[in-house]
């Protein structure tokens, strides 16, 4: 059974393989015993790993090495777990031939690369390896074959690493050459987690090597530092000697996770980084530390959570170096305040607990003042001398820190913050940018309660009139914060009544808490959710109050504008009752609202009765608001069918009527900063009232039966095709090719009058609808405007004059012109070539044309004229291939291919026919072109890799023929060679 599976490459064969030796009966026993199992004629073993063994056993019985049995016919992806289990059955049983015929498997040159893969990671995964097996690997690593960078990879494992330096080769790599010295690294890097130890003690040989720097940011971005002290040291000194200036990602990128474990040895971190490193003050063109502008996630994290876990060291050890920052940096002092700095003055309420800052300065002295609160509350004793020294400096953010001390324990120190306080006004001014008082408020609240008499007298007499130099737009502001900390029955008679003044004045009770930075959007005045409970009588008077377009930014309300999005909502929730409030409403009232009312009906589900809803376009439309007509025909989209007569004709007399928009409303151009580009000119006619409008009688007029409604609008078409406004007679080219079928010669002639304008018009589709409509019918009646396309001083237009004459080439027979376009010069009249015939291959009556097109564009000198060219590989999908094989060559063998590449292989993916002959053309192109990047995961081609592994296991079970399949395993291998990524799992996935 095992040799026979093995011959046929398959995990069931025939049961008539146990014809000899009359087996057949043996084989019953077994499946009765559930070792075999028999599905009709076939038979297989209970489960294919029990196959591997038993095929391993008894091909060691044979005497047969590897490379024989290998070579006697095609490697398939079958061989490969057969390998797997021969080479561990015979580490087991035999090392010595184990390392015999894994030696002769991997240095033959007549083994595929899949199958010495499979070798190596059987290798790799060794967990107890010998020298003998080291000595063989570096032996063929010596004679630096193919696959030497797959070899080193499979041997980053701790097992092997722990071999290697056991034997002295980890050592001896690192004194020896660059390219051993970068072996080592890489082995080194692969065993950061486990004996990180055994790392720091390699480096530390090698501490004067000018290589040193370098080795030691690799090593220890792979190593977990909270598991090594003396390679956590080593980290440290080279921050101290500035060894990773320049690298800093790297620095915090190493230390992601230090301070959960270690947060005393985070606060370490920080200290070389901030202090002991050479250069740590260096500041920037603002006065500010360099290194406090730093805005790392993984360096805030450390902050916060040494701030945290440490308190204690983190105060300590940063505490005098933040003071010393206030001193260096600090700004010219004005006023009465403390003397602001350049980095900690400026904050705001969320500041201090905000997980998402960004800036070190902003977290550091957040965590600071987490740990002095922490400190303070546990032991405010101890936290004494701290504070004092926070007193003792003139600046406002040491103040502020010493005022977060004062708040974590108010009992023990009220006596001394009463003291403070009344030291001078320069003690009154903590707190934020839209608050300079409410950390002092928070204090005096704080000790409100335990301080003396006599105390909390003199502090109400401070703050009883308070009033700053600067103090103008609110007189009284500051006093109103301050005295309303106070406990208000320990009031005296006259602080009560200032007190009461204050509110008066100011008109609230407390002040409110200070705010940071403010965003949000624009809501209307009455919110949405109070939409459903509101009258017609109040939607009515929501309508003339709220009738301008008010922006408070205060409280972000809008107006008008704003309320008229939920009055759309609200209309397209009910558009009965919403049409019959239209009826109500009057020509002053804003625009807005009847957009709203137009806009929700359009929206909404399909009336039964719709006679409300061309009531209320009727009265909007009276209203003779330009803004309102643009949506005229919106509101009426649900019902184009069963409109009557008086609104057709009102949606043309609004058109022929409204001023929106005017001759020079439209932007036909815009700059995108490289020049003069065109604007896409169809949806700037939809979007003004004309435009919108003649589209809403299009849509009306295809649906006409008997003519009645083109006959209303035929008289206009003429003159409507005159309209100033090129957007808007992109639009009117809709409605002209909507009444071709009842009103064809006036129609016909209304299209010849629309194009007597600029070029530019040409790049509207609804007009080259009807020119292709009109060509289809007279081919040759249009042949000046193919002629006037392709001579336009436009690049868009000949780009749309190259996509006629490829059509008219395909579909009309008229193939002078894009013979023209083929051998000329025009870059953008081949790539509106290149473009119809791609997208249009699948539909074409004439394939050869545009097969002949697109295998001379596809190899075309400019890039974007191929970039239009590639699109044929998305135009193909779902679509079968054998008819389109010579195109699909063609554009496999350009420089297109790279542009195609992955819509083909999605459309080869899904080809309905086979595609296996095609498969390995499009696999052998990707090792051609891009297998330099096909390993690199930052590449659009490792992307793509995976996917044409999976094409070739297709192709392998589509092929015919064992040429074709050793092609397909070449192309496989070299995947594998390169490393492309994804291919090995889809190797193991598919190898049975």
């Amino acid at each position: 059974m095992a040799e026979a599976i093995s011959r046929y490459q398959r995990l069931s064969v025939p049961v008539t393989v146990l014809d000899r030796d009359d087996l057949a009966n043996d084989a019953e026993v077994l499946v009765s015993e559930h070792v075999l199992v028999r599905d009709g004629r076939e038979v297989a073993f209970f489960h294919e790993a029990f196959f591997d063994y038993a095929f391993a056993r008894h091909w060691v019985s044979q005497g047969q090495s590897l490379v024989e049995f290998l070579t006697q016919g095609e490697q398939e992806l079958f061989r490969r777990a057969q390998v797997r289990q021969i080479m561990t059955y015979l580490r087991e049983s035999d090392p010595g031939r184990f390392i015999d015929e894994v030696n002769g498997l991997l240095t033959s040159h007549e083994i595929r690369f899949h199958i010495k893969a499979a070798a190596l990671a059987v290798l790799g995964g060794i967990a107890d390896p010998t020298t003998p097996e080291a000595d063989m690997l570096l032996d063929i690593a010596a004679t630096h074959p193919a696959y030497e960078a797959r070899l080193w990879s499979q041997l980053r494992t701790p097992a092997w690493f722990v071999r290697l330096d056991a034997d002295g080769h980890i050592a001896n790599f690192l004194r020896a050459g660059e390219d051993e010295q970068h072996r080592a690294l890489e082995l080194m890097a692969g065993v950061g987690r486990t004996v990180p130890d055994r790392l720091a003690e390699l480096l530390t040989q090698h501490s004067h090597a000018s290589a040193y720097a370098a080795w030691l940011r690799w090593v220890v971005r792979f190593a977990q530092l909270a598991a090594s002290r003396p390679l956590f040291d080593l980290f440290l000194d080279a921050i101290r000697r500035c060894h990773y200036d320049s690298f800093e990602h790297d620095l915090w990128l190493s230390v992601h996770d230090l301070a959960e474990e270690h947060p005393d040895w985070g606060v370490e971190v920080l200290v070389a980084f901030l202090i002991d490193r050479h250069g740590a003050m260096e500041r920037d063109e603002r006065g500010q530390i360099i290194a406090l502008k730093t805005r790392e996630y993984r360096g805030t994290k450390l902050v916060r959570k040494a701030a945290t876990g440490a308190p204690r060291r983190f105060c300590d050890a940063l505490l005098p170096y933040l003071l010393r920052v206030m001193e260096v940096t600090a700004q010219e002092h004005r006023g009465e305040g403390p003397r602001r700095d350049a980095h900690f003055s400026h904050r705001y309420p969320e500041s201090e607990s905000d997980d998402d800052l960004d800036d070190l300065d902003d977290v550091i002295f957040g965590g600071m003042a987490t740990a002095i609160r922490s400190l303070t509350e546990t032991d405010p004793d101890s936290m004494r001398p701290t504070l004092e020294r926070l007193a003792a400096d003139p600046h406002e953010s040491a103040q502020w820190l010493l005022y977060q001390g004062l708040l974590a324990s108010p009992a023990a120190y009220a006596e001394w913050a009463a003291e403070l306080l009344l030291e001078g006004r320069h003690r009154l001014l903590c707190g934020y940018t839209s608050n300079g008082v409410w950390t002092t408020r928070q204090v005096l609240k704080a000790i409100s309660s335990y301080i003396s008499d006599e105390l909390f007298s003199r502090i109400e007499a401070e703050v009883r009139d308070v009033r700053f130099t600067w103090e103008q737009r609110r007189p009284g502001w500051y006093a109103f914060n301050l005295l309303s900390a106070l406990e208000e029955g320990r009031l005296s008679q006259v602080g009560r009544r200032r007190l009461g003044e204050l509110r008066r004045a100011l008109g609230m009770e407390q002040p409110p808490e200070p705010e940071g930075v403010v965003g949000g959007w624009m809501g209307p005045p009455i919110p949405s959710d109070a939409a459903p409970l509101m009258s017609d009588d109040n939607w009515l008077q929501a309508m003339a109050k709220h009738a301008g377009e008010r922006e408070d930014w205060r409280t972000f309300t809008g107006g008008a504008r704003e309320m008229s999005h939920v009055l759309r909502a609200q209309a397209k929730q009910d558009p009965g009752r919403f049409a019959r409030l239209a009826l109500r409403m009057t020509p002053d009232l804003n625009p807005a609202y009847g957009d709203a009312i137009l806009l929700g009906l359009g929206e909404a589900e399909l009336l039964e009765d719709d006679t409300a809803i061309y009531e209320a376009v009727r009265h909007v439309a009276s209203f003779g608001h330009s803004d309102n007509d643009r949506w005229l025909g919106w509101a009426l989209r649900p019902y184009v069918k069963t409109a009557p007569l008086d609104i057709v004709e009102l949606i043309r007399d609004r058109l022929i009527a409204t001023t929106d928009p005017s001759d020079d409303g439209v932007r036909v151009w815009s700059d995108d900063g490289s020049g003069r580009q065109l604007a896409d000119i169809h949806n700037s006619g939809m979007n003004t009232a004309r435009g919108s409008l003649a589209e809403a009688l299009a849509d009306l007029l295809v649906y006409d039966a008997d003519g009645a409604r083109t006959a209303l609008a035929a008289p206009l078409l003429g003159r409507l095709a005159e309209d100033p406004a090129i957007p808007v007679r992109a639009c009117v080219a809709s409605l002209i090719g909507a009444a071709m079928r009842h009103a064809r010669p006036a129609a016909t002639e209304a299209f010849w009058r629309l194009i007597e304008t600029d070029d530019v018009l040409f790049v509207a589709g609804p007009v080259i609808r009807v020119l292709i409509f009109l060509g289809n019918e007279e081919p040759t009646g249009v042949r000046p405007l193919v002629e006037r396309l392709l001579a336009s001083a436009d690049g868009k237009v000949r780009e749309v004059g190259g996509q006629l004459a490829a059509f008219a080439a395909m579909e009309w027979g008229i193939g002078d012109y894009l013979k023209t376009v083929l051998t000329g010069a025009d870059i953008a009249a081949r790539k509106g070539a290149a473009s119809v015939a791609a997208h249009r291959l699948p539909h074409t009556a004439n394939a050869e044309v545009a097969i002949a097109t697109l295998t001379a564009l596809v190899n075309d000198a400019h890039n974007e004229v191929r970039k239009e060219a590639a699109k044929v590989a998305g135009a193909l999908r779902g679509h079968a291939l054998r008819p389109f094989r010579r195109a699909i060559k063609a554009l496999t063998a350009s420089p297109t291919f790279s542009h195609a590449l992955p819509q083909l292989l999605i459309t080869l993916e899904g080809a309905p026919d086979r595609v296996d002959d095609l498969a390995l053309l499009c696999a052998q192109r990707f090792i051609e072109v891009l297998s330099s990047d096909a390993g690199d995961i930052r590449t659009a081609a490792a992307g793509d890799a995976r996917k044409v592994g999976e094409l070739i296991i297709r192709g392998l079970a589509q092929s015919r023929t064992s040429r074709d399949r050793a092609a397909l395993l070449d192309v496989l291998d070299q995947l594998l060679l390169v490393g492309a990524y994804g291919v090995e799992d889809v190797i193991t996935g598919s190898e049975r």
